[in-house]
């Protein structure tokens, strides 16, 4: 977010991993702890997968044009929904509103899926790896948070599958530093824009 290049791209980039750490951070906290006082937080983690396709496709998206449409806001519509239902819920008892753990896992599949593939197509041979694994972790993640609801607490270890997400970092970081322009967006000289090239001061003096 410190980055002095503002680019848009680096920004969604930095909200991906900003709700990647969120979704590590809910599971390394005590669960009682959490369902007692902060119920309403533990639970929008449980949604938080319809935020990353968005947030991947936008990124990839703005790589290419960087600009900021106030349509874009509606990818996040889903998220939005399934909030709101969380709240209902947790503030009104609006149990009726609830789906099927194994119902939400398969509309985060979905979307994941359908971002994933948008993405996929939007990227370049470089960063498809990448989008691969986004999808395929956060698909994991979900069916993960499926089962702790489903099997709770009698599977209590399945939340370690969230391994795959600190996976993902460890690549992410490890692709940071070894190609250090795969993730964050440059700015593009005019120069560069019209295929022009400027020589150092004194380049080609004797």
């Amino acid at each position: 977010f410190r980055n002095q290049r503002k680019r848009l791209a680096n920004i969604y980039f930095a909200l991906f991993l900003t709700v990647i750490g969120l979704q590590l951070i809910v599971k390394v906290i005590t669960k009682a702890w959490l369902m007692d006082n902060a119920s309403i937080p533990y639970s929008v983690s449980y949604i938080l997968p319809y935020l990353i396709g968005p947030l991947l496709y936008l990124y990839i998206k703005a790589r290419k044009d960087n600009v900021y449409r106030r349509a874009d806001l509606i990818h996040f519509i889903p998220f939005g929904l399934a909030f709101v239902g969380v709240l209902l819920a947790k503030l009104f008892w609006f149990y009726i509103l609830s789906f099927h753990p194994y119902t939400v896992a398969a509309l985060q599949i979905i979307s994941l899926s359908a971002y994933g593939f948008a993405s996929y197509r939007l990227g370049n041979s470089e960063l498809k790896r990448f989008i691969l694994m986004v999808v395929i972790s956060e698909v994991i993640i979900a069916v993960t948070l499926a089962l702790m609801v489903v099997y709770y607490p009698n599977i209590p270890d399945v939340r370690l599958l969230f391994i795959v997400l600190t996976a993902l970092i460890y690549w992410i970081s490890y692709k940071a530093i070894s190609k250090p322009d795969l993730f964050i967006e440059k700015e593009t000289s005019p120069i560069a824009i019209i295929g022009l090239s400027k020589s150092p001061k004194y380049a080609h003096s004797s």
